[in-house]
């Protein structure tokens, strides 16, 4: 069971290596609007 677990993050960190650099920067502005809608949800 942790092997198959260890095996699809290996993928999905391969997966996030495939991804243009373009892509990288509008991830992060999703990412931390993403935080910030949660941390705004949360109070």
């Amino acid at each position: 069971m942790p092997k198959r677990c260890d095996r699809a993050r290996v993928m999905l960190y391969k997966a996030i290596n495939l991804v243009p650099t373009s892509w990288e920067v509008p991830f992060e502005i999703a990412k931390v609007t993403y935080d910030q809608h949660m941390n705004q949800v949360q109070f």
